[in-house]
């Protein structure tokens, strides 16, 4: 999606808004995007690609003049009343509130949508394309979760594959320290929102490079959008709960 608002669209003036800090620093890098956020706001109405985070939009509004531009609006099924978290809502409704400012507005998503707000009166493009990447899921039971883990984990590296631990913890004295002690025999950095400052963090969550990892253990943030290359052949996620 990212790609195609970048290089379909050159000499359009164009506002792509994400819902993270880490999708715009990750989309002014690989496009050449001007980033607006709170950490940076330099920006005018000269700017022909801005990217921004929903909730620094209003402040962009206030700074240019979104007439002039086409929107588009990242990872959109936050939008939907399925998939929006409460802690969201009021970002979200203003976002919705500047719609109409835009010269366009485009949603964009590549997650399926089941419920939307008819009022909107969206009209949906789909776009499919078949995956080439064979994915496999499978339900492990088990008694003792960390002992499984170590288990899985060390079958993905003799298997060359990197893996990543989905764990929504950041309790290290509880079940997040466990599993840190199961594979402390492996390269496994721990992400979450706590350690967005971290080198480490924006190596993998903007960069998207693991090449000198393992494995990850991570929160939600790497549920954000975040774009991961692959550096193994087959990459196995363990969701666990």
């Amino acid at each position: 999606k990212t790609y195609w608002v970048s290089n379909s669209l050159k000499g359009k003036k164009r506002i792509l808004v994400a819902p993270t800090q880490n999708l715009v620093l990750q989309c002014a890098k690989n496009y050449g995007a001007k980033p607006f956020y709170q950490d940076s706001k330099d920006v005018s109405n000269s700017d022909e690609f801005i990217v921004t985070t929903y909730k620094s939009l209003r402040a962009l509004s206030k700074k240019i003049n979104l007439s002039q531009y086409l929107g588009f609006i990242d990872e959109a099924h936050n939008f939907t009343k399925s998939a929006t978290s409460k802690f969201l809502l009021a970002t979200m409704t203003e976002v919705l509130e500047l719609l109409s400012t835009f010269e366009k507005y485009f949603l964009l998503t590549a997650t399926p949508v089941y419920t939307k707000d008819e009022a909107l009166n969206i009209h949906t493009i789909k776009i499919k394309q078949e995956s080439v990447i064979k994915k496999t899921v499978t339900f492990v039971k088990y008694e003792d979760s960390v002992k499984t883990i170590y288990e899985l984990t060390t079958k993905s590296k003799e298997n060359n594959n990197q893996w990543a631990i989905y764990l929504n913890n950041t309790n290290e004295s509880g079940t997040l320290g466990r599993i840190q002690a199961a594979v402390s025999e492996q390269n496994v950095p721990c992400i979450n929102s706590t350690k967005k400052l971290e080198e480490q963090y924006k190596k993998i969550a903007i960069d998207g490079d693991m090449s000198a990892y393992d494995g990850i253990i991570s929160t939600s943030v790497l549920s954000e959008g975040t774009s991961i290359t692959k550096h193994s052949n087959e990459m196995d996620i363990y969701i666990i709960g």
